[in-house]
């Protein structure tokens, strides 16, 4: 998932889906099993998490009735013109929530141990935390440390998992539940579900959707990991894949490239870091796009070079290998975003032009 800025150090401060069979290429994780009976008692489940992705699974603990003994999330980041600081989404929702809230810079920091020691932690949640957690802090909780991934494990291992699913165009991805170690997110897998990839799908739509999914499975499996009702089943490296945070830079786009490959890339940015190509020495921000209709032919000239606008489907351009797609939304430098058609009939865009042909100057 996308981090903004530089943490502001400090000390520790106080569905629709069903549950689904992991098969064949995606490294058999097993059926998901409901029904298995805990002692009864509450779980004292300590929750460490920070981006929005881990909200929803955080809400959906409390409103059935199991409240964290606390909440363990990364200080808060500088964005914006300003740098200004921003607690993390998971910071804001725990303190709506009434949840007590330890903020490390390190969570793997002595304090960080001595605290958690200090809750006698039945169980520890993570979900889209940011750090690697270490063997001392993994050894902690009674039942071990359980993992919420925004992918099909093995497949997407890391930081962006939604981003790299979008790049590559699958047409299925899921969450996982899984036991920690000290790998990056490569335990043995409890549990997973699946959902197909809209096109429609960007960065923002698909995560909402996968955070919703995990809020679904931690709540289904809370009872039946107490109990040790689910196997785990370890990962297949030969099946693995790397998803690692992706940088701002690598939304430039290139239209030398086909247009599918354009337009994966335009929903992997969107709505952040953002996809981007220049008009001369100016950035534009390409928030939307759509494929080109069929029958349709892209514009003449090279990749990058702009047609006139077509009021059903947005502002053509040329891509690679004789292919093309319409510009929907864009955002010019210094504005806010608008429809193609609106930065056409204000001349920020202009048929014949073509894209990215200058880049920065």
């Amino acid at each position: 998932m996308p981090r903004g800025g530089s943490p502001e150090r400090g000390p520790v401060r106080g569905s629709s889906h069903r549950p689904e069979k992991r098969s064949g290429a995606q490294g058999g994780a097993p059926q998901s099993q409901v029904g298995c009976v805990g002692r009864g008692l509450p779980l004292r489940i300590l929750y460490a998490a920070t981006s929005s992705f881990a909200v929803p699974a955080l809400e959906a603990l409390v409103r059935h009735g199991v409240r964290p003994v606390s909440v363990l999330t990364r200080p808060a980041s500088r964005a914006g013109r300003g740098q200004r600081t921003h607690p993390s989404a998971v910071q804001i929702a725990a303190q709506a929530l009434g949840l007590p809230v330890l903020v490390p810079q390190g969570v793997n920091e002595r304090q960080v141990l001595e605290a958690v020691d200090a809750l006698a932690t039945d169980l520890l949640v993570v979900a889209s935390y940011g750090q690697i957690l270490k063997a001392p802090l993994l050894a902690l909780p009674r039942l071990g440390c359980i993992n919420l991934h925004a992918s099909l494990l093995p497949v997407w291992r890391g930081a962006a998992p939604v981003a790299h699913t979008l790049l590559a165009g699958d047409p299925v991805t899921g969450v996982t539940l899984m036991q920690m170690d000290e790998g990056l997110d490569t335990g043995p897998i409890l549990a997973c579900l699946r959902t197909p990839v809209a096109w429609g799908d960007d960065r923002g739509r698909l995560t909402q959707r996968l955070a919703q999914m995990a809020a679904e499975l931690l709540v289904a499996h809370l009872h039946d990991i107490e109990a040790g009702c689910l196997k785990p089943v370890p990962q297949d490296d030969r099946l693995a894949s790397r998803a690692p945070a992706l940088k701002k830079a690598q939304g430039c786009l290139d239209w030398q490239r086909p247009a599918r490959e354009v337009a994966r890339r335009v929903r992997a940015f969107s709505p952040r870091p953002g996809a981007f190509t220049f008009t001369g020495s100016r950035r534009l921000l390409v928030r939307r796009v759509r494929l080109q209709a069929p029958g349709w032919a892209p514009p003449e000239g090279p990749p990058g070079t702009l047609g006139s606008l077509s009021p059903q489907h947005g502002v053509p351009v040329r891509c690679g290998e004789g292919t093309g797609l319409f510009l929907v939304q864009v955002q010019p430098e210094g504005r806010g975003a608008m429809t193609a058609a609106a930065a056409l009939h204000g001349r920020r865009l202009l048929p014949g032009q073509v894209l990215g042909a200058a880049g920065p100057g």
